[in-house]
């Protein structure tokens, strides 16, 4: 199931996904500083909502009227935005740059809307291939089980010997009769079980902006750390207090644990850039560029800049792959293919026409 169709029965349905976030964190970035007219933009949210997607922002909007931060009340309302959207309000708040954050963060989920539906995902190719997999299976074992046999039934009639690859084939056919359960059965689970995972995974980037296997991933998290370590640079706060946010809406996991680390390290006075780089977040050379841009007193700008770019780079490493793996997968299953064609075909251009026309 691709991640278009799982976006677009998320839409219909009502239920929380990049635009309707986006549209939100713009609404509440318009409005920030006036307290009337946050709860009039999210009156006017409610009043054309519907669903899963008018409750939550109900709760929201009661949960703020109740004197609620937004980070509070977020964080109360399940999926209401992502957990990276989540970890930078609360940063931001400390800092004061909370209007820039939520537009920033509003960009960012509405440009991610966009490419769900312009661009192939590495999730929903792999959903693909995996069906495009299925269905290779079931035409192989179906020529292993019902057509092969016969073949090799009428052709033993002919007295002339079988091509190498037709005997290769005539023997997986005879091991697969038998043992044809212990193949196809564990195959076949191995790719439900995979599309269930895919379809949950592609749900949960689609609802919370992450997928479960990112909390043992240090690296995903790197640019949303060093956009709100911008943030906290740039208004003179402490390293280590913006990092203690983070902590607090970092879902558990090895990147948290990692992170937690960093911010021990900063604590004892130890180089926070380095810290970051030991436990995964950086790589070496980013971590050079940042101390760069800090002894010439860029440090803010670099952060953020550096930031943008991982994520750019990681964007564009990832429609690489889309790009590479489609093309090389379909070219394997059609070699197999054209394997079991050319072992069918091979005894037959081998016979003599007296022997055709004895079988005829």
């Amino acid at each position: 199931m691709s991640i278009g169709f799982i976006h677009t029965q998320l839409f219909l349905f009502n239920k929380p996904e990049p635009l309707r976030q986006s549209t939100l964190l713009m609404a509440l970035a318009t409005s920030l500083g006036d307290g009337q007219a946050v709860m009039a933009s999210l009156q006017a949210l409610v009043a054309d909502a519907k669903g899963t997607w008018k409750t939550k922002l109900q709760r929201l909007m009661y949960l703020m009227q109740d004197g609620s931060t937004l980070s509070e009340a977020c964080t109360a309302v399940r999926d209401i935005v992502p957990e990276r959207t989540k970890m930078a309000i609360r940063v931001a708040e400390n800092s004061g740059a909370l209007k820039q954050v939520l537009a920033d963060e509003a960009n960012l989920l509405m440009q991610q809307g966009r490419q769900n539906s312009a661009r192939p995902k590495p999730l929903g190719l792999f959903v693909s291939l995996l069906v495009l997999s299925l269905s290779t299976l079931f035409v192989i074992s179906f020529v292993l089980i019902f057509i092969v046999p016969k073949f090799r039934d009428i052709f033993e009639n002919f007295a002339v010997p079988f091509p190498a690859a037709t005997k290769q084939l005539i023997q997986i056919s005879n091991v697969f009769l038998q043992f044809w359960w212990l193949l196809i059965l564990p195959v076949f689970t191995f790719i439900v079980y995979t599309l269930g995972y895919s379809t949950w995974c592609n749900w949960k980037y689609l609802t919370r902006g992450s997928l479960p296997f990112v909390r043992s991933w240090p690296r995903f998290w790197a640019p949303d750390i060093l956009k709100s370590l911008a943030v906290a640079i740039a208004s003179d706060r402490p390293i280590p207090e913006p990092i203690h946010v983070m902590l607090s809406e970092m879902p558990p996991g090895k990147a948290a644990t990692a992170l937690s680390a960093v911010r021990q390290k900063a604590q004892n006075g130890d180089d926070v850039w380095n810290a970051l780089q030991t436990t995964g977040f950086l790589k070496r050379s980013e971590t050079k560029l940042i101390q760069a841009a800090e002894a010439a007193g860029n440090l803010d700008w670099a952060v953020l800049q550096l930031a943008a770019d991982i994520r750019r780079r990681r964007q564009t490493r990832m429609q690489t792959w889309v790009t590479l793996l489609q093309p090389i997968s379909v070219l394997l299953m059609g070699l197999l293919i054209g394997f079991i064609v050319y072992a069918l075909y091979m005894p037959i251009a081998s016979l003599p026409l007296t022997e055709l026309g004895k079988g005829i």
